[in-house]
């Protein structure tokens, strides 16, 4: 009987101590953006996942990392495959630049695109119009948001063409 209870004692503090070191949060899980909505009018309505490093100010982190998920947003509508979530099928939704190493290619013109006052600000909004639709964790040393965005793909089709990027 001893022996039955040490072993038990021993099995419980060994798990104990190996919880010890896990973080629970969700910050630390790794994440793909998802399609929530695909709308007829050429809007998505994509679940993205933006980071930023924490300083001594809350909103600016915070802020950051709203820029962040947005941008994360428009760069899987370019450039990556996105599940769409809601869908039975399990569709993907394409992405808009289907050439290969064309980020690469394109470097100096998506540099200028994703700068702070580049243009990718005209094509990406805020589409959580829900209370908590968007959710904010933090780590020991950046913030992480989890947000709806919503981004106008025919619009971002259109100034790829006229700039040269695309093919018509």
């Amino acid at each position: 009987m001893k022996k039955l209870y040490f072993i038990a004692l021993l099995l419980v503090s060994l798990l104990s101590f190996s919880a010890c070191g896990i973080d629970k949060t969700t910050a630390y899980a790794t994440y793909e953006s998802f399609v929530i909505e695909n709308q007829s009018d050429g809007i998505v309505i994509v679940r993205a996942r933006g980071r930023a490093v924490t300083h001594n100010v809350r909103g600016v982190a915070r802020t950051n990392a709203m820029v962040a998920a947005e941008k994360q947003a428009l760069y899987d509508v370019l450039f990556n495959s996105i599940l769409c979530k809601n869908d039975l099928q399990k569709k993907t939704l394409t992405p808009l630049i289907l050439e290969p190493n064309a980020e690469h290619k394109y470097s100096a013109y998506f540099t200028q695109f994703f700068a702070e006052k580049g243009d990718w600000h005209q094509f990406t909004s805020n589409a959580g119009t829900r209370y908590l639709a968007t959710q904010f964790s933090k780590t020991n040393n950046e913030y992480v948001c989890d947000m709806c965005v919503r981004v106008d793909r025919d619009a971002l089709y259109r100034k790829l063409v006229s700039d040269g990027i695309l093919q018509k």
